[in-house]
Order: structure tokens, then C-alpha cells, then sequence
């Protein structure tokens, strides 16, 4: 199947300029599956495998090997472009913002919600996948992440870290 360059270069500028955060293998499958039917199953079972024991996060190389099944080297080449140009140019344009308002405190407001929101999105992926193991503490420890990021300022660093580490020592106990 020869697939038009310039829908290859459309699609995956649209995962580039949205794909913050994870999930991109599965808008990867319900591109080339799903929506143009480029892959069937098998074929992006087999794309995902490659993918995996290629250097790199392993969503954007499936989303290059599956534009080099398509169209080669330049298929390759495009949706490399278009995965880490725009993504690139936000984040450029957002500290250049950030450095010209950083003493704003409506910025520190919402940078300090968008913290809020990554321990939210984080709580969330986590529960989905292990909700049935969670019990009263951990929740707890849950709304002591989000308290500490909120009331006490901690930086998200700082409290995503330790809570990895209370989780470890947690289950290993």
C-alpha cells in the first residue's frame, strides 16, 4: 500500500502537536489500524516488537517504523520531523514565555494547577491499571501527594520520587 507522503506528514504533525503525556502507541494503533487500516493486528503486534529493541522511547518508534512501512526512509523521515518538531517549538515557546513572565502571579497560579494535574493524570493511569490492589493507605498516600503539592509548595519531583520509594518499600514489605 502506497500511502500519500503528505498524509503521513498531516497525521502524525497532529499526534506530534498533541501527544503530551503518553498514550501514543494507542493513538498509533487506532491511526494505523483503525482509522486507515495500514496494519491489520498482527502486522502492528509485529511493528510494536520491532520497535521495541530499537534505542528510544519505544511509542515514537513504533510510530517511525510504522511511516517506514509505508513509505521508507522519507516516510521515516517525516514522521520523525513531525513527532518531535512541534512538540519541540512549544516547548521552546513556553520558556521563552515562562522567562518573560515568571514573576507573574497568575503564571505561578497555573503552573502550579498544571502540577495538581500531572499528579492527577499519574493517580489516574495508576488506578486504571492496579485500582483492585489499592487499599485505605494508599489512597491516602495519594491525597498526601496532592496536598503536598498544593498547600506545601513540594515540587513535583520531590513527591512523585518519594512516593515511588514508599511504594517499593511498601510492597516489598
Amino acid at each position: 500500500m502506497r500511502v500519500p507522503l503528505a498524509l503521513i506528514l498531516w497525521e502524525y504533525f497532529l499526534i506530534g502537536i498533541t501527544g503530551f503525556g503518553g498514550g501514543l502507541q494507542g493513538r498509533f494503533y487506532h491511526l494505523a489500524v483503525s482509522k486507515h487500516g495500514w496494519l491489520n493486528d498482527e502486522e502492528f503486534a509485529e511493528v510494536n516488537a520491532t520497535a521495541s529493541l530499537a534505542p528510544g522511547g519505544n511509542a515514537s518508534n513504533v510510530g517511525i517504523e510504522i511511516a517506514r512501512r509505508l513509505r521508507g526512509v522519507p516516510g521515516m523521515w517525516a514522521a520523525y520531523i513531525c513527532l518531535i518538531l512541534p512538540g519541540s517549538l512549544l516547548m521552546l515557546a513556553a520558556g521563552a514565555t515562562y522567562e518573560v513572565y515568571r514573576d507573574e502571579p497568575v503564571l505561578r497560579g497555573a503552573l502550579q494547577g498544571l502540577q495538581c494535574a500531572a499528579t492527577a493524570l499519574i493517580l489516574y493511569s495508576v488506578t486504571k491499571l492496579n485500582l483492585s490492589r489499592w487499599n485505605g493507605l494508599d489512597y491516602l498516600l495519594a491525597l498526601g501527594a496532592c496536598l503536598a503539592i498544593y498547600l506545601l509548595k513540594a515540587p513535583l519531583w520531590l513527591v512523585l520520587g518519594s512516593g515511588a520509594l514508599v511504594g517499593l518499600a511498601r510492597r516489598r514489605a
